[in-house]
């Protein structure tokens, strides 16, 4: 057969009209190309039971290393996807059209709203066209999240269809036809998924292709495996069929390493490798075999199958951070461990077992069907080292044997918070300082963070803020970097905090020895910032930054900031509004009568005693 050409699946997702982000990383062990650097074959062609095709590159891509594996599919698993592709497509179609239709009916109606407002004497009727644009504009938006996410959900569905790569890969070079794919012994209709990955440094990136085509009518000769491990002693059985029926005979490329019977049935001798042949009447099959010592761990030994589990990162309580798998069933008999490396690699097995402090104990969730890491500070100490993340995954089984049975999936981090919710406890007077971010953190990473506080002199940020403006903190972010303020300084953390990257001071009985900060300038009824960054210590720390808003009440030699306590840009309870004494629409909050300032200061000052009190306690015994 020569010059046959495989013809490639359709199996593309519309381009929606709004920026929807369509991404497929989720339903495989590695990401797919997100920058674009990989160019499949358009085809694969077919010559004496050889596909060739090339795999190019991007300009951008110089310097990487292209490797790629061929994983057969069945008529029904090739059925399924185009099936759920068309349905996929369907939905995407039309919710582009509704998306369109929708603009354009807020178009029209911001048209009419526009035109009335400019009119005297039409200011009711103006009102009514606005209510209506806002209205539409509101289900417009509700109607666009739940098509993202129904779109989303479809997608997954396609991609939970597509078998994952294995370990197994071949490598070429970028050149032209750098794909050369084993069709021998094969006929009839046949459906692969060809996978292509691409690696340079701790960078790596992936993506595949579906192709299919009808090879004609030619003996096949197909194993149940392709390559097995045994222990001496140990017998294998192999399966042959043939897609003519034919007798099938056995032979041993080293019998002295492992025999085989007239049946299939494999023998091992002693250590060594072998290879065992099936062949027919026009083709042969192989199978490499591997003999290992009577007390070797092999592959042949049933692990745990994690080939589509999905691993997410997330935020875990104050500071800690949490590794959820999902996907994967359990053994009742085996125990997981989870190790994080910088970089794609196999994680080693020390000799003594992988019980250690670097590893992470998996609790399965049964209900749930999910592991779950069981130490939040040991994940955050990771998520808090500038490295990617990378997870290995160790199981134990009843044997006492251990394998790494999933590793080389590079998890993204999630976002750290920059406003108030990155604040978890925070007041500043003239003898007592608090401030306890949300940072991720371990307590075995001791930190440095700058504190920077100034006065907000531009009004336009005060203004968003009082007109509920969620980018009016995102201004107030920018400022604060770019002014000096009134106090700049980069301070030591507090020492082997377990529970926050904070900073505490007081003049009494200063358990954390750090020095209070004087603020004593600061003007009555101003309003202030102030903005944390976590140093990167020369790179060894991701440096994440907030900012949060805070008004200063100054009596005497006594002052103190209060600050914003949610992210809804609601004071904490002090009391009833005063006066706003600024100019534009909308009144910020208050911080309320200075009688109620008073006492809620001394409230807090009690509190952040006991809060000390409580640390101490935590950090000395």
């Amino acid at each position: 057969m020569k010059n046959k050409v495989i013809p490639i699946i359709i199996l593309t997702v519309l381009v929606l009209s709004m920026c929807i982000s369509i991404s497929p990383v989720e339903a495989f062990s590695g990401e797919l190309d997100p920058k674009k650097y990989i160019r499949m074959p358009y085809s694969i062609t077919m010559e004496n039971g050889i596909g060739t095709g090339t795999v190019t590159l991007s300009d951008e891509a110089n310097g990487f290393n292209i490797s790629y594996q061929k994983i057969h599919i069945t008529s029904s698993q090739k059925d399924s996807i185009s099936a759920k592709t068309n349905e996929l497509n369907n939905y995407v179609k039309q919710f582009n059209a509704d998306v369109e239709q929708k603009n354009e009916n807020i178009k029209k109606l911001q048209d009419e709203y526009e035109n009335l407002k400019s009119q005297q004497g039409k200011e009711s009727e103006a009102e009514v066209a606005k209510k209506a644009y806002e209205d539409a504009a509101t289900e417009a938006n509700s109607y666009y999240e739940t098509g993202k996410e129904k779109i989303n959900e479809l997608q997954n569905n396609v991609y939970e269809l597509i078998p994952n790569y294995t370990n197994e890969w071949t490598e070429t070079t970028n050149s032209e036809n750098n794909i050369r794919l084993d069709f021998s012994g094969y006929s009839g209709e046949i459906s692969i998924v060809l996978w292509v990955k691409i690696s340079k440094a701790s960078e790596t990136y992936y993506d595949m292709q579906l192709y299919t085509t009808n090879l004609g009518d030619v003996e096949i000769i197909t194993l149940d495996k392709t390559s097995a491990e045994m222990r001496v002693d140990d017998t294998l059985q192999l399966t042959a069929t043939s897609s003519k029926d034919t007798n099938i005979t056995w032979t041993s490329s080293d019998s002295s390493v492992a025999t085989v019977t007239e049946n299939g049935l494999v023998k091992g001798i002693k250590e060594g490798t072998t290879i065992i042949t099936a062949k027919g009447i026009e083709s042969t099959a192989t199978c490499n075999i591997t003999v290992k010592s009577k007390d070797a761990i092999i592959d042949n030994d049933e692990w745990t199958d994690f080939s589509k589990a999905k691993i997410e990162l997330n935020k875990d309580g104050i500071s800690n951070a949490i590794i959820q798998i999902s996907n994967v069933t359990a053994k009742e008999d085996s125990i997981y461990y989870m190790v994080i490396t910088p970089n794609g690699s196999e994680a080693s097995i020390p000799s003594e077992g992988f019980v250690s402090d670097e590893a992470i104990l998996l609790k399965y969730d049964n209900e749930n069907k999910r592991f779950i890491s069981a130490d939040g500070t040991k994940v955050a100490k990771y998520v808090e080292l500038n490295q990617d993340i990378y997870v290995n995954i160790i199981e134990e089984n009843s044997g006492g044997k251990e394998k790494v049975v999933f590793y080389g999936k590079k998890v993204e981090k999630y976002d750290e918070p920059k406003y108030a919710d990155a604040f978890h406890a925070t007041f500043m007077t003239n003898d007592n300082d608090q401030i306890v971010t949300s940072f991720t953190h371990s307590e075995k990473n001791n930190r440095k963070i700058q504190i920077k506080i100034g006065k907000i002199t531009d009004q336009s940020i005060l203004q968003k803020i009082k007109n509920n403006d969620i980018s009016g903190f995102a201004s107030l972010l920018d400022f604060a970097k770019k002014s000096n303020g009134i106090f700049d300084k980069v301070v030591d953390a507090d020492k082997d905090d377990y529970y926050a990257i904070e900073y505490n001071a007081d003049n009494g009985e200063n358990i954390k020895n750090q020095a209070v900060i004087d603020l004593k300038n600061l003007e009555n009824e101003s309003y202030y910032y102030l903005y944390i960054k976590a140093d990167g210590e020369n790179g060894k720390y991701t440096s994440p930054e907030a900012v949060t808003l805070a008004r200063a009440r100054v009596s005497g030699d006594s002052w103190g900031l209060f600050f914003y306590g949610s992210s809804d840009f609601k004071w904490a309870d002090f009391g009833t509004a005063g006066v706003d004494n600024t100019t534009a629409s909308g009144k910020i909050p208050q911080t309320g009568a200075n009688m109620m300032i008073w006492i809620t200061l001394g409230l807090a000052l009690i509190g952040g005693g006991a809060f000390s009190y409580i640390q101490y306690r935590r950090n000395n015994y």
